[in-house]
């Protein structure tokens, strides 16, 4: 993988695990994503990209756990993108 995708895919788990850390209620869940947030914070290296590969197996870790609770969501219709405010 290219050096910046690998960066955009941490950043990308990185934002999911913090999302839900912020958003979910108080469970275990919840708790399990912030302790991984933080993890991924502390094994981050800017200067070793071995450092990045260590972090999305921690990311990889926590998002492969499959939900117990959960719904699902189901859309139908198109995607419309509009470039403009960022250069497409």
């Amino acid at each position: 993988m290219r050096k910046n995708m690998a960066a955009h895919a941490l950043l990308y788990d990185y934002q999911v695990i913090i999302g839900m850390a912020t958003s979910l209620p108080e469970s275990t869940r919840k708790a399990q994503a912030l302790r991984t947030a933080n993890e991924i914070r502390l094994a981050w290296k800017l200067e070793d990209e071995c450092s990045w590969d260590q972090c999305r197996a921690i990311a990889k870790k926590f998002l492969d756990v499959p939900a117990q609770d959960c719904h699902t969501i189901t859309a139908i219709g198109i995607l419309q993108m509009y470039c403009g405010v960022i250069d497409c």
